[in-house]
């Protein structure tokens, strides 16, 4: 468990030493401050969003906390005078969701002055959804989604799995599966890394029943906090499967419409993400349904009451706390790239791949094992999409597995390692 231990050591000696690790988004955060008005990082609730908002120590810049209640207050009583009190300055408001009345007024200073990088905003609900920011700020916002630390920011390593990829020059790796299955199941939130199981299961319970009370009511009118509270543990374990809003609805006593408003809700403080299908090529051939994923594996272990021996011992859950997990890291990944975008494929012949991540010079189909051995059968799904789907563009094959070495299997299909989403170099 070599590569937790690190992680672990790692985060504590930063914040006993006060030291902020860094953040794959942090440059793309700088960027897009230098040429949109306005910028928002949006991530779930403790995930980082203040801490990296703080560690860019931006000139001439001035904070704001709308958790801080004399802020929150004179920001809601007279959101005009409030997001003007800084002018020619770098205003950073956190939570802007509190007073989403805000954003109407800073459409008029921004729409006054095109000066870039005028406000940084920070929310643990998706304010774009909104209405009054869709129409109010449309070209002038900048949007960077934070999420709980992947193991190569908690490791203090460069985000560089695709471009080692695009070489070809992974390593080989020192982990064995139960490794993985202990790495997932810690996940990524900073408070809960440092935990000992059975405290970060607490501590995970406690985090939702929180982000329910503080976050739900500004991000949508559920009534029944329950039966969405059932549904988040269903929903969990769903996590890497197509969705079906019919049976999961059906498994949480509510009707199409009611799961529908729930998972808007829950995708809108950041819990849950949808995967989409590969529509680039073939449209009629491939189906329709996007993946679910779980934003964090250890809240889903958590949520789903695993424990490192079920799993281990369940062919099913590991396989599902796998794939999230890949999720999960390639996700942050490919957030901090420009112009990537990853979808799933899966078509009416049940011929599948869990990830195609494409860029504008190659496209990489990826398949997670959970088994340390892996033979040429494993591809079969990769060569037949590079060969009928994709036969004119660069493509690489991959199968990320629990095993330590990195195999060839046919033209440009490889068995490699997991530990090589955090790889150095």
């Amino acid at each position: 468990m070599l590569d937790r231990q690190i992680a672990v050591f790692e985060l504590e000696s930063a914040i006993m030493n006060g030291e902020i690790l860094p953040r794959w988004q942090h440059a793309n955060v700088i960027s897009r401050l230098q040429n949109r008005r306005v910028v928002i990082i949006g991530g779930a609730r403790q995930c980082g969003k203040t801490t990296l908002a703080n560690s860019l120590n931006l000139e001439n810049a001035v904070s704001f906390s709308l958790d801080v209640r004399a802020t929150f207050i004179s920001a809601r009583d007279d959101p005009e005078a409030f997001v003007t009190q800084a002018p020619g300055k770098t205003m950073v408001i956190d939570e802007i969701q509190k007073v989403p009345e805000l954003i109407p007024a800073i459409k008029v200073v921004v729409d006054k002055n095109p000066r870039p990088g005028q406000y940084l905003l920070t929310g643990s609900v998706d304010v774009r959804s909104k209405p009054e920011v869709e129409e109010s700020l449309a070209g002038r916002i900048g949007s960077i989604k934070i999420r709980p630390f992947s193991i190569g920011e908690r490791l203090k390593l460069p985000p560089v799995f695709l471009d080692v990829s695009m070489t070809k020059s992974w390593s080989n790796s020192t982990l064995d599966k139960k490794d993985y299955f202990d790495l997932a199941m810690t996940g990524g939130y900073p408070e809960a890394i440092t935990k000992t199981p059975t405290e970060r299961y607490l501590w995970h319970l406690d985090y939702l029943d929180a982000l329910l009370l503080k976050d739900l009511k500004n991000a949508a009118n559920i009534k029944r906090v329950d039966a969405l509270k059932e549904t988040i543990g269903i929903m969990a374990a769903w996590s890497s499967k197509l969705m079906d809003k019919t049976t999961i609805g059906a498994l949480s006593k509510v009707n199409r419409n009611t799961f529908s408003s729930y998972l808007n809700a829950l995708k809108l403080i950041y819990l849950f993400d949808e995967v989409s299908f590969w529509y680039k090529t073939d449209y009629d051939r491939v189906g329709k349904q996007t993946k679910i994923f779980c934003n964090d594996t250890g809240l889903m272990a958590s949520l789903l009451n695993w424990n490192l021996d079920s799993v281990t011992a369940d062919s099913d859950k590991s396989g599902k706390l796998m794939e999230t997990f890949v999720y999960n890291q390639l996700r942050s990944l490919v957030e901090s790239r420009p112009h990537w975008e990853i979808f799933h494929y899966r078509d009416r012949y049940q011929r599948e791949i869990d990830f195609l991540v494409k860029s504008p010079e190659v496209i990489f189909g990826i398949e997670v094992k959970t088994s340390s051995n892996i033979d040429l059968n494993t591809t079969k799904h990769l060569r037949w999409f590079r060969e009928h789907i994709v036969p004119g563009e660069k493509f690489i094959g991959i199968v990320l597995y629990t095993g330590k070495e990195v195999l060839p299997f046919g033209q440009d299909c490889y068995a490699v390692p997991m530990s090589s989403l955090w790889q150095n170099s």
